[in-house]
């Protein structure tokens, strides 16, 4: 991964009320296109996307602001509504949360900023769209004031902030642990015992997602003391079976990127459950070889 830093200008209010920029980038040539895409985007009209993760459909609320005719010539929220898609060459709007329990954690000043991904797409993250409106009407007034050549100076930070924001649905992730599960008895064990009925539930669920088979915290002893040393560099992926009272229970053990040890239940029958028997894979995540251990 390489980090790149994204053109972009902070607003720094100071005591007697105004407001100070703070302009960040690389280099003259990124926040060239950064200029003009600012310049560009705030005209009479802006278009301010808000995601939203808590709606099944309408994913996206769009917040139209329109610019008065007085002097001052500030953005007002026209109207709101809520789409299923981003109109193209929208603002987006992020909120400043993350960044201010960060800022507490280092001892640091989160600012309100506008910045622009590689792709051309400019974003305002600040507390609520109403401070959007006004931070994007404080931008507007500098007009071509962002073209005009300088003597800009660049500096390193010794400690930048990064902030890596990743979809992550546990669902999904459960299931595709229960298939690769699944997998791993279909390929080490003599016979298709996944195909027994005593696999339906963890079947339908790796299919379709239901019924629901959780996966639950585990114990580090139910790593095998000589995988343990490998923990840190390798996935560990374990088939057990527990014989107990008459009953057999195949579960599945994972470590990975040495984490927690999780463990999902595959299947509970009566009698014996030919051809499952206890495997442990040790999967080099780097090189992309894989062990197989039997007991």
């Amino acid at each position: 991964m390489t980090p790149y830093c994204l053109s972009q200008v902070h607003l720094l209010p100071d005591q007697e009320g105004s407001v100070k920029f703070s302009v960040i980038g690389p280099d003259d040539d990124a926040l060239t296109p950064f200029f003009a895409d600012l310049n560009g985007a705030l005209g009479e009209q802006v278009m301010l996307v808000e995601k939203r993760y808590d709606a099944a459909e309408a994913r996206y609320t769009v917040h139209c602001l329109r610019r008065d005719d007085g002097d001052d010539a500030r953005y007002g929220i026209e109207n709101s509504a809520d789409e299923t898609r981003p109109p193209s060459g929208a603002t987006w709007f992020a909120p400043l949360e993350p960044v201010h329990t960060y800022a507490k954690i280092v001892n640091a000043t989160a600012t309100p900023r506008v910045f622009r991904h590689q792709s051309g797409s400019l974003t305002c993250r600040c507390d609520n769209i109403k401070t959007a409106a006004v931070i994007l009407s404080a931008l507007s007034k500098q007009g071509t004031a962002w073209h005009e050549p300088n003597s800009r100076s660049f500096h390193s930070t010794p400690t930048p902030a990064y902030r890596h924001t990743i979809a992550y649905d546990h669902d999904a992730f459960c299931r595709v642990l229960t298939k690769i599960s699944l997998n791993v008895i279909a390929k080490t064990s003599e016979l298709d015992v996944i195909r027994k009925r005593y696999f339906d539930r963890a079947r339908a669920y790796a299919l379709c997602g239901k019924p629901h088979l959780p996966v639950r915290p585990g114990r580090n002893e139910q790593i095998p003391d000589a995988l343990e040393p490998l923990a840190q560099d390798r996935h560990l992926i374990g088939i057990e079976v527990e014989r107990r009272c008459g009953m057999e229970i195949v579960r599945a053990v994972f470590r990975l990127y040495g984490g927690p040890v999780q463990q999902a239940r595959l299947a509970v029958a009566c009698g014996s459950i030919v051809g499952v028997m206890p495997v442990w894979l040790s999967i080099d995540y780097v090189s992309h070889r894989v062990e197989v251990e039997k007991h």
